[in-house]
């Protein structure tokens, strides 16, 4: 039986797929099963796959989202640990190898993930920054160990993805599957239920190149704004102990994501639409900037078109 059970959801990727894969038989780790779960794909995923027969396991089912991808693909690992990967990521080669040591040294720990970089259209890797703004004050000098108050931290942003992830599969037994009423976003609720009540692991070390892509769900502000608030409604039903502290920051959180969401509106010239978001934001939490844009909503094309002039000059000025 395979140690590590490594689980690659894909649809119509085949032009990143090989790729992905590529970069789990590379690794130093060897003790791994790759399991791929087409879910529904349109392109020639299956005949691209084909060069790795006897390497990967394949499943096909009709599209029913990244959840049930996912979560067939559980259902048919036999690891004693899960590995995600997106079909568009990439694994350094020591990935699985530094994060089964991280277990090793920390038995209690059931959880792991890592930093990443951004892999963009160019080929050109950049780093995010968005690990050590979220957790700087855990990781000054340390190359690992374990993130204190994930929780909350992860409400307030989130910086985990399936891709940097490894876990016990004792613990997906405890906890549950992906939710697959949620089309996006399905991760971040997946990992809140973890993170409340297990010791969170992380590794210093950007072990995940990420791809940074402009025709996935990730790129369309209104469903992630939509689908990230699902998550928020629907977590107190999930987690009815929530504490005094992590309900006040699951309603700023719902406040910046109407905010973000009527900024979109905003910058797209729906006033209508942006006012109505805005007005939301304000009723989770009172921000004076979230207040000033909610009244911009009322004023004439003419006047907005010279503050949005006004603000793009001074954001240059800043700059230089």
């Amino acid at each position: 039986m395979p140690k590590v059970s490594v689980i690659i959801p894909t649809y119509n990727r085949a032009h990143y797929i090989c790729e992905t894969i590529d970069s789990i038989l590379a690794q130093t780790y060897r003790d791994y099963e790759i399991i791929v779960v087409d879910d529904g794909s349109a392109d020639n995923t299956r005949k691209v796959l084909q060069k790795y027969d006897g390497k990967v396991r394949y499943f096909y089912q009709k599209n029913r989202g990244p959840s049930a991808a996912r979560n067939f693909g559980i259902s048919q690992s036999q690891g004693e640990y899960i590995a995600f990967l997106d079909d568009d990521d990439l694994w350094t080669e020591n990935k699985l190898e530094l994060q089964i040591d991280f277990f090793n040294n920390n038995p209690d720990c059931n959880f792991v993930f890592t930093d990443y970089l951004v892999l963009n259209h160019s080929g050109v890797m950049y780093t995010s920054g968005l690990l050590k703004k979220i957790i700087h004050k855990d990781i000054i000098g340390r190359k690992d160990g374990i993130l204190e108050s994930a929780f909350i931290k992860l409400v307030r942003q989130g910086f985990i993805m399936p891709s940097n992830v490894m876990i016990k599969k004792e613990i997906i037994e405890k906890f549950g599957l992906f939710d697959e009423s949620l089309p996006c976003n399905e991760d971040r609720d997946w990992f809140l239920r973890i993170t409340r009540n297990e010791k969170i692991g992380f590794i210093n070390v950007p072990l995940q190149r990420r791809r940074k892509l402009s025709d996935g769900i990730t790129s369309n502000p209104d469903k992630m704004c939509r689908w990230e608030l699902e998550v928020f409604n629907k977590l107190p039903l999930k987690i009815t102990n929530l504490n005094k502290l992590e309900r006040a920051n699951i309603q700023q959180r719902k406040s910046t994501i109407y905010y973000e969401w009527g900024y979109y509106y905003y910058e797209s010239r729906q006033n209508g639409i942006a006012r109505d978001k805005f007005l939301s934001s304000l009723y989770f939490h009172f921000s004076l900037k979230v207040f000033l844009y909610f009244l911009s909503c009322f004023l004439s094309s003419n006047i907005l078109k010279h503050l949005r002039e006004t603000k793009r000059k001074l954001y240059l000025y800043a700059k230089s």
